[in-house]
């Protein structure tokens, strides 16, 4: 078995190496249309494979174009192997006529030909047949087009500037405008082809660009859920959502895998590679291995590594069973509520947050849109929403964060704070878990300028009153993070994660949210979970989770929190 598994990792490893020797020549090429010294490129051409020295503008294309190619090799794409192997055979015979077969970008050229041949099986991944259909169109009549435009555009030229043109003559200078940049001693008329060849040129190589993307796009098994799907998940939340974020599988932007007996489900987004999943499975205890069983092949299929996020420890022994990584992923703050006090010292800060807002004269109630619509106070809902994502100056979150949903309540409870001038200050939206049991506060906002204590004052009533409603116990949420370290074992990925809690809270504030959550003294802490296949922790695994907490992207998370920085230490 071992050395089974070596040699799928040295496979991996060499084909590897392949696609980033593909990859490499296409950077070379980019860098060639540089002002560089003949030298210093000279220095690196060996290096590579062969770079035919384009003009500028085509080396930059034919830069981006291996590029693509390289990135199609690296998911698999069959569609990609089978452009690259004529593209590269071609590169190859060049280079032998050129130098000569012992050359070192030559043997190199060679060794990546034969190994794309010879790993052929590898890839296998298909590409997605709307897209491939569509990028095959694209480029058909891209081709057709420039051609007729082309053969237009010539006898303009021979009719109205160069009467002696011949299609001999015109194609010597087309290829004068590929292979060479702009001759020093053109004449007006010959600038004319010149700019006309160019612009061509660049329709062509655009439209391959472009076609090449969609042709290599990926083919993903995965269909949008329909009504019934979610009615279908929505009755397996009731019955088997005891984590507080089961209820959030309901959101529009999971997709669903169903198990083949139909008695389970994961719900899923996919970003970065990555199918993100959303809390532990959805299923009966002895229906888990199987399900997850089905859905990590369902992944493998689609060529998807897998994170699950936020998982208690309910199903974690048959999520190693099935060769996952686990690793602590932070605390979760309980509250029983039967139990639950604001006695003592730890909740001072909360007791004299609740005085000012008392002060303020602060009223809390529950709205109940299912029995009655409040059509002003729901727009009070609206505003103090986009209040609150202005302030933010960043899209909203989604995956583990709920929407409002005020059109479709199902059983969320909405908590909401007023003024004596009877304006809206906060909203709490909460959902339920563990059959009703629970009720995790999902979404919490206020107005920017809203009294001090309000948002404490909110919470507190919030729990007498679902208590009152037989509610047995609440969740302020996880604590990203919290204490990773405390386990037994301590892995590379622990070690990671505690470094990123202690060093970057400047960009995402685990350890205020953290203290926020403590601050209401939590009857329990209850540790979370991050599973992920393959069980090695990689950079992947966290750019997928990172893209499934916000749709925006990581650049948008980053540039919201630099400016945060920005306008701290200005």
């Amino acid at each position: 078995m071992y050395f089974i598994c070596l040699r799928c990792i040295m496979k991996k490893t060499h084909v590897n190496i392949i696609i980033g020797l593909v990859a490499l020549t296409g950077v070379y090429n980019i860098l060639l249309a540089l002002p560089w010294h003949y030298r210093i490129i000279s220095r690196f051409s060996n290096l590579v494979l062969e770079s035919v020295y384009l003009n500028k503008t085509l080396s930059v294309l034919t830069g981006f174009f291996m590029l693509i190619l390289a990135n199609g090799l690296n998911k698999r794409i069959k569609v990609a192997w089978i452009i690259s192997v004529p593209v590269l055979a071609i590169s190859f015979s060049v280079q032998v006529h050129r130098t000569n077969f012992f050359h070192l970008s030559t043997l190199i050229g060679l060794y990546v030909l034969l190994g794309l041949i010879y790993n052929y099986k590898y890839f296998c991944r298909e590409s997605d047949p709307f897209t491939l259909k569509l990028g095959i169109k694209i480029t058909v009549l891209a081709l057709l087009f420039s051609a007729l435009y082309g053969l237009a555009g010539f006898w303009i030229i021979k009719l109205q500037h160069l009467p002696n043109l011949t299609v001999g003559t015109g194609y010597e200078k087309i290829m004068d405008v590929i292979l060479n940049e702009i001759p020093r001693e053109l004449s007006v008329k010959s600038a004319i082809i010149y700019n006309f060849v160019r612009t061509v040129l660049l329709v062509i190589a655009f439209s391959l660009l472009t076609g090449l993307i969609l042709i290599l796009k990926p083919f993903l098994l995965i269909q949008n859920p329909t009504a019934e799907d979610r009615e279908k998940v929505y009755e397996l939340v009731q019955n088997f959502g005891d984590n507080p974020v089961s209820f959030l599988t309901l959101e529009r932007d999971k997709k669903y895998f169903f198990s083949s007996n139909g008695k389970g489900v994961v719900a899923y987004v996919v970003q970065g590679g990555v199918a993100v999943a959303a809390g532990d499975p959805l299923c009966p205890d002895e229906e888990a291995y199987g399900l997850l069983q089905e859905f990590t092949e369902h992944c493998r299929s689609n060529f998807l590594d897998i994170c699950f996020s936020t998982v208690s420890d309910k199903f974690l022994a048959e999520f190693k069973k099935l060769g996952y990584g686990v690793v602590r992923y932070g605390e979760e703050a309980i509250f029983k509520l039967d139990e639950y006090s604001l006695t003592g010292s730890k909740t001072q800060k909360v007791r004299q947050a609740i005085n000012a807002a008392n002060r303020a004269g602060i009223k809390i109630f529950e709205y109940e849109p299912l029995i009655k619509r409040n059509n002003e106070l729901e727009e009070q809902i609206e505003e103090v929403s986009k209040e609150w994502l202005d302030s933010k100056k960043s899209g909203e979150l989604g995956f583990l964060l709920g929407s409002i949903s005020l059109n479709d309540p199902r059983r969320r409870k909405y908590f909401i704070a007023t003024s004596p001038e009877n304006r809206l200050e906060a909203f709490l939206v909460c959902v339920p878990y563990a059959g009703g049991k629970g009720y995790y506060l999902d979404v919490t906002r206020k107005r920017p300028n809203a009294p001090k204590g309000v948002m404490e004052k909110l919470v507190i009533e919030s729990f007498k009153l679902l208590q009152e409603k037989g509610v047995e116990e609440a969740s302020l949420g996880l604590a990203p993070l919290a204490n990773v370290k405390a386990g037994t074992e301590m892995s590379l990925a622990s070690a990671l994660l505690d470094f990123i809690y202690e060093n970057m809270n400047t960009f995402y504030g685990f350890k205020t949210l953290y203290q926020y959550k403590k601050k209401y003294n939590p009857t329990f802490w209850i540790v979370r979970y991050l599973t992920f296949y393959p069980g090695t922790f990689s950079p992947k695994i966290v750019i997928g989770l990172l893209k499934a907490q916000n749709p925006n992207g990581i650049s948008d998370f980053l540039l919201t929190k630099l400016k945060k920085l920005f306008k701290k230490y200005k």
